[in-house]
């Protein structure tokens, strides 16, 4: 078994735990402030969750289509934008054979091609609520001014021509309203003196 002299820890094999695992203990204690962290962010989920849930009516295809199925491995994936969820959609069509099994290997373009991967709103009622009841669901969340920064970074300085163009078509009316407003005020200040 190779050994870290340094940790004291002897792996691949051995009894001891690697470094990684190690670390890993540090924070899994019930009293570990990540495990309170966790705790807490669980339970303010929860409340949201119970707060906003709504138990009078059916879910609708709209509720569902961020829900990702992977019937063979059993498994729900709710993906929110700008939370990995490009990675998480190639580890799904991976999962399902696409570029041999590598998901570095799926371009960003082709995660996100509708119809490659189905969601929950393409199935009956009760095949929504077996899956529901089966299957494992998952979802990542990311702290929001994180979340809203790589939108901004994604969207408006690494911009595509396409996405560059509509951006600008966006600033041009903008500019242009505010720029009459501006205008006017800037003539009538204009007038007086």
């Amino acid at each position: 078994a190779l050994e870290n002299r340094a940790l004291g820890s002897g792996w691949l094999g051995g009894k001891r735990r690697s470094p990684l695992q190690m670390l890993y203990d540090l924070d899994k204690g019930p009293g570990s402030p990540l495990a309170e962290l966790h705790r807490q962010r669980r339970d303010l989920l929860r409340r949201a969750c119970e707060r906003h849930t709504r138990r009078q009516r059916l879910l609708q295809p709209e509720d569902l289509r961020h829900v990702l199925v992977d019937d063979a491995h059993g498994l729900l994936y709710c993906y929110v934008p700008k939370v990995a969820c490009t990675n998480w959609k190639r580890v799904l069509l991976a999962l399902r054979g696409y570029a041999h099994g590598d998901p570095s290997a799926i371009p960003a373009h082709e995660a996100h091609a509708p119809g490659r991967l189905p969601s929950l709103a393409d199935f009956s009622p009760a095949e929504v609520n077996r899956r529901l009841r089966a299957y494992l669901a998952f979802l990542f969340v990311r702290e929001p001014f994180e979340r809203l920064a790589s939108a901004y970074r994604n969207k408006f300085t690494r911009t595509r021509s396409a996405t560059r163009a509509a951006c600008a078509m966006m600033w041009w009316a903008s500019s242009r309203r505010w720029r009459r407003t501006q205008l006017s005020c800037w003539d009538w200040r204009a007038r007086r003196t």
